[in-house]
């Protein structure tokens, strides 16, 4: 009898704390529909459904070099590539395939799950971006932004030993 008394009053709080939990989460919803959260909202709609290219990488603030356009022509131009939507981000590495999952955070803020790929071996390299460090970076992606009147999209996140990434993608 005492067995059954201690799991219903165990069912009970966690059921109770469930509910609470679920309450919380529809008040802080509500709450942060205001204006900016509303315009931001908008901003990543505007970015969302698009295939978007690297451009730039600056680690720390300085350029790393990263060219789309001078890779040699055994690249296809599809290499760093990035698509978000419906919760998902996609794309491709250099050589790889990835995709992961997303989800939208207050002030611009983002947080990605670890991503899956392919596993297929590069003949080439890309100069002055490694895939493993692509990844690392889009991984460790804590905010974005539209700059340059909406024709970029900006990705802040960090190397393994902290310093600033800014990521510069085109359409």
């Amino acid at each position: 009898m005492k067995k059954k008394l201690i799991i219903c009053l165990l069912a009970a709080v966690l059921l109770a704390g469930c509910l609470n939990s679920k309450a919380s989460t529809s008040t802080s919803t509500n709450t942060s529909t205001g204006e900016g959260a509303a315009r931001s909202l908008q901003d990543f709609a505007d970015i969302t459904a698009k295939e978007w290219k690297l451009m730039e990488v600056y680690i720390d603030g300085v350029n790393t070099n990263f060219n789309r356009d001078s890779q040699p022509e055994s690249f296809s131009r599809d290499i760093f590539s990035l698509k978000m939507e419906d919760g998902t981000i996609s794309g491709m590495g250099a050589p790889n395939r990835y995709s992961g999952r997303y989800t939208l955070n207050e002030n611009q803020g983002i947080s990605i799950t670890p991503l899956a790929s392919t596993m297929m071996a590069s003949l080439f390299e890309p100069e002055n971006l490694r895939e493993f460090e692509y990844f690392s970076y889009i991984q460790s992606t804590h905010s974005w932004s539209i700059i340059n009147n909406g024709s970029n999209l900006e990705l802040l996140s960090v190397t393994n030993d902290g310093k600033p990434v800014r990521m510069v993608f085109a359409l």
